[in-house]
């Protein structure tokens, strides 16, 4: 995942996570979008595999400017927890908010500036019903939604660019070093325990304490990063 730009920290509340079987249930609909802006929902040709080992598609809209998305979530069910990955290569402000249901307030979940690719959650905490995304761009964009289950995974060690959400499959807690080569914000939490890890600003090495997984790990960063598992407990 590579991000360019200072990107700011979306707010992170507490958060219970429930992995669910999903049923294969496919549905795209439509959107409403600005002057000037094309949107296309188009479904992808592979995907992850649920609980129940059936295959989950994952959802595909792209577009160009601002735009207002009515999404389908990949496994059917609206209440599911997802992945969702951004990619924008307009050169001004690229704003991304999750608009629930009955119109109430939308929650942010990408405020950057310049070209951007990254991997956010969508709809992880309670209550989570992501009905629609509100984009703004300055230019092409395009967004796949995932199931949880396409999220990479690791047990000792990871590393990536930008923002990431990765699963830690390691049985027992640890002691884990994280690195961050970025100038801008690098914020870490665990979902599953509700730990933040980290919220800083600028480059940044220490290390910290890791619960037993599964644990699904949101990481926010403006540059490269790794997490390294350092001893078991």
């Amino acid at each position: 995942m590579t991000t360019t730009g200072r990107t700011a920290v979306p707010g992170f509340g507490r958060a219970l996570v429930v992995l669910l079987a999903v049923a294969v249930t496919f549905g795209v609909t439509g959107c409403s979008a600005g002057s000037g802006s094309t949107t296309t929902p188009t479904p992808t040709g592979s995907g992850a595999s649920s609980a129940t080992g059936d295959v989950v598609a994952p959802v595909k809209y792209s577009g160009t400017g601002d735009a207002v998305v009515t999404i389908a979530k990949p496994g059917g069910d609206p209440h599911e927890a997802d992945i969702a990955t951004f990619s924008s290569s307009g050169s001004g402000p690229f704003v991304v908010r999750a608009l629930p249901a009955r119109g109430k307030q939308g929650r942010p979940l990408i405020d950057s500036s310049g070209p951007y690719r990254g991997t956010v959650p969508l709809d992880l905490e309670i209550p989570r019903t992501t009905e629609a995304l509100q984009i703004a761009s300055t230019g092409p964009w395009q967004v796949v939604i995932s199931a949880l289950s396409a999220a990479r995974r690791f047990t000792d060690r990871v590393v990536g660019t930008g923002d990431d959400v990765v699963v830690d499959d390691s049985p027992s807690a640890s002691i884990a070093f994280l690195v961050h080569a970025g100038r801008g914000a690098f914020a870490v939490r665990t979902y599953g325990r509700g730990d933040s890890l980290v919220d800083e600003v600028g480059p940044y090495r220490r290390t910290a304490s890791l619960s037993a997984g599964p644990l699904i790990v949101v990481v926010h960063a403006d540059r490269a990063w790794s997490i390294r598992a350092l001893s078991k407990g």
